[in-house]
């Protein structure tokens, strides 16, 4: 089990302080602009829209110019606004934006909102999901019809949406359609490198989340064992610059072993290895070391991309200062120092995530010397969030991280200690789930890791992975409380932005598995609660265990038929139980 990396803005830097130019003109304020982008200051640049935009109010009138100056013109005023508000984004002001946005929209015709973009990622930003989805769509952006070419930010924004929301189809079609002109197969668009490589990487990431072992998502109501993931050109490319050769003694070898070391984009390539790993069961073998060589060379780029241009500004910087006293010197040498270690620390935080997959391939290849491999990896990962003194309180990925680790270390370790301790390791699940990024707290009786903004896969494999234990143990009502929590699971898809459940006419109990080695973490690729259960509920199926709805966390498939297979596992484990209750013997 291992979580998803997800693309999103990178925070900017605390921003030093600053003083604009007191200008009397407009004209004066507006020309230091273009020398704040290009530094990259967003508080100076946010500063300096702010006051640009301060000359005029709401019905043209100067407020605090002279009479016989000039206006702002309402296009540069657009201009500036729209920089204005995507540094205040950058800088975390989502209210803020959210604010100005509905006190400057257009009326009844959100076609005609100038700031959608903005609005948009303002919501999605504050978790808002249900509102974005629908501000996106009475925006214009139609579910099955085309895209405007100038509705891609605000459709990156909505597949995003989608996805926080479980809807795992819907949204894996936006952002096929990214990569398209006006939605039609047709025409490509053209796109820079970042841009569609990004939009790639969510997609696979948007695919992992929800992925049922056994099946490939299902498209036009057929099973596509090549889905249109696979056939772009990127994909294709990057697979094939780590395809695996064949010697003249018939052994397997990587091309060009000493060229592929740096990637640019290692969440791409850690997000498509991912992908290949939990499908790996529909691949031929080899496809399991070809995502084992991606996932080498993506933490070997995680460690060594992030600190590159900062060590060669903060030297041509000493030298510049040759010339200053050894006390100057010494500050700035531990200045230096100390943004080495944050960006170590950041360096590791990236690379984490990265490591816990390569654990989980050398699961899938087997053996003594690559089980042990991938149980020391996971022991590192376990002992150091002990020693840290965080342990169940580590908030979003690194705690996702702790999770998939303790869960695949109870794989790993399950025959050889005694289930209790196998339990103990296996991550507790809550309502939190892929739309959520924090940790709720809770115990849930022995577990003492909780799965923090765990993807509907991670909670499936948990929920399944605790009850199988439940029942070794003979604890029959612990094994079929979680078969219940888990087959209500399947019904939801999200918890709204008021907690609401969506997905389900009604939450009762319904089915589900994962084999015990279908726990790969999957961008971006995040919780924490009770798997008991309380209150009345009966599904289809007429299982009559039932769960409160406050208990039950998001875990809906992307498809009917892949929530029918986890029903047939829940099932099969429910009538084992029974069948070896009634001999009077432990599973």
């Amino acid at each position: 089990h291992r979580s998803i990396k997800i693309l999103v803005i990178r925070e900017s830097k605390p921003p030093e302080k600053m003083t604009l130019p007191s200008s009397s003109s407009w004209k004066d304020t507006v020309n230091t602009l273009p020398d704040l982008l290009n530094e990259g200051n967003t508080k100076k640049i946010s500063q300096c829209c702010a006051q640009l935009l301060s000359k005029k109010n709401g019905n043209g009138s100067s407020t605090d110019v002279d009479e016989n100056e000039e206006r702002l013109p309402s296009n540069l005023e657009l201009v500036i606004t729209k920089i204005h508000l995507r540094s205040l984004l950058q800088l975390g002001e989502y209210s803020t934006v959210l604010d100005h946005c509905r006190k400057n929209s257009s009326g009844s015709d959100p076609t005609l909102n100038q700031f959608a973009e903005e609005e948009a990622y303002a919501l999605y930003r504050l978790k808002r999901y249900n509102a974005c989805r629908e501000f996106c769509e009475n925006y214009g952006i139609d579910r099955k019809g085309g895209v405007n070419v100038s509705q891609r930010g605000l459709l990156h924004v909505y597949a995003q949406s989608l996805y926080r929301l479980g809807e795992t189809r819907l949204a894996d079609e936006m952002y096929r359609r990214l990569l398209l002109v006006g939605g039609s197969d047709e025409d490509e668009v053209h796109v820079d490198v970042d841009e569609r490589e990004d939009s790639l990487s969510n997609a696979l990431a948007n695919r992992t989340a929800n992925y049922t072992s056994g099946s490939l998502l299902v498209y036009g109501g057929e099973r596509d064992s090549k889905c249109w993931l696979e056939e772009d050109s990127i994909i294709l490319d990057l697979l094939r610059e780590y395809s695996i050769g064949v010697t003249n003694d018939g052994e397997e070898k990587m091309d060009d072993e000493d060229e592929k070391v740096m990637l640019q984009n290692y969440d791409l390539a850690y997000n498509l290895a991912t992908f290949l790993l939990v499908s790996s069961e529909a691949r031929p073998p080899s496809v399991v070391k070809q995502a084992k060589e991606l996932l080498i060379h993506a933490e070997k780029s995680a460690l060594t991309i992030l600190d590159t241009d900062s060590n060669e500004n903060e030297e041509s910087k000493d030298d510049e200062n040759g010339g200053v006293d050894a006390e100057t010197r010494k500050k700035l040498q531990q200045k230096k120092e100390k943004q080495l270690k944050q960006q170590k620390e950041l360096a590791e935080q990236e690379a984490g995530p990265i490591r816990a997959n390569l654990a989980f391939s050398n699961i899938l290849l087997g053996g003594e010397e690559n089980e042990t491999e991938a149980l020391k990896t996971y022991l590192t990962m376990v002992t150091k969030a002990a020693k840290s003194g965080k342990g169940a309180s580590t908030i979003g990925t690194q705690a996702n991280l702790l999770a998939t680790a303790s869960n695949n270390l109870a794989v790993l370790r399950d025959g050889k200690e005694s289930v209790f301790d196998v339990l103990k390791r296996i991550p507790v699940t809550s309502s939190l789930s892929v739309s959520e990024d924090q940790n709720s707290g809770g115990g849930g009786g022995a577990a003492t890791v909780p799965l923090v903004g765990a993807t509907p896969q991670q909670v499936r494999t948990a929920l399944f992975n605790r009850a199988l234990q439940l029942a070794k143990m003979g604890n029959s009502n612990g094994c079929l409380e979680t078969l219940g929590v888990l087959r209500a699971s399947l019904l939801i898809s999200s918890r709204g932005d008021g907690n609401c459940i969506s997905g389900a006419a009604s939450v009762s109990i319904g089915g589900g598995t994962a084999s015990k080695k279908n726990s790969a973490k999957s961008k971006k690729k995040k919780g924490s609660g009770s798997t008991t259960a309380g209150g009345a509920g009966e599904d289809a199926s007429g299982k009559g265990s039932s769960v409160e709805n406050d208990d039950v966390p998001t875990a809906k498939p992307s498809s009917e038929m892949e929530a029918i297979a986890w029903n047939a596992r829940a099932d099969w484990l429910e009538s084992e139980l029974l069948r070896l209750s009634s001999q009077g013997s432990k599973p």
